[in-house]
């Protein structure tokens, strides 16, 4: 009788000998008709969702604070670009005023750029997009929005992990001298296992 680590490491070798088998199998011109195919076919477009503003209502009276103006409008995502020095939240609302009042912009949905020059992202329909002008002055509304503090945020380290396995990537380096010295002040900031 065999052990229950023999049994499963026979039936998970047949089926790596199985798979293996079948990756075999693939021709390169197969693959490369594949990889053709795949590029041939269009990408479909999945708009974000929009926003519904409508049941958004403002107080009469309401203290509002500039944050920069619109800087472009595609394809209904209306941008802004922050030239306030405080930096605002997701879902912070936004408004737009105009000669006959104003004009709800809606609620941050994205933030993208450096701190200090924030791009926030509102999404609308591209006919409600079209109600507002590039050049725009955008107030945010006090009690309604989230100002973040910059401080902490430029403290926290954030990274993009495109390395390998969605790790940080490491240093290139030219001169193996520099890469040791890197990797060496590397294990002496981190704190002993114990």
């Amino acid at each position: 009788m065999s052990s229950p680590s023999s049994e499963y490491s026979s039936s998970s070798e047949s089926d790596d000998a199985e798979m293996m088998g079948e990756i075999g199998e693939i021709t390169h011109e197969q693959i490369e008709a594949m990889m053709n195919a795949a590029a041939e076919e269009p990408c479909e477009y999945v708009p974000p969702p929009v926003q519904d503003v409508s049941s958004i209502t403002l107080p009469d009276h309401i203290a509002t604070t500039c944050i920069g103006t619109i800087t472009g409008i595609v394809d209904g995502a209306v941008m802004v670009t922050n030239s306030s020095a405080k930096v605002f939240d997701l879902s912070s609302l936004l408004i737009v005023q105009q000669p006959d009042g104003i004009l709800v912009l809606g609620k941050i949905d994205d933030i993208i750029g450096q701190i200090e020059k924030a791009i926030y992202v509102i999404y609308r329909s591209a006919e409600e997009a079209a109600a507002f002008e590039v050049g725009s002055e955008v107030l945010a509304v006090e009690g309604l929005s989230t100002a973040v503090n910059v401080d902490v945020l430029k403290q926290q380290k954030f990274t993009d992990a495109s390395g390998a396995n969605d790790k940080e990537k490491e240093a290139d380096f030219s001169d193996d001298d520099e890469e040791r010295r890197q990797r060496k002040a590397r294990r002496t900031r981190r704190p002993a296992a114990h």
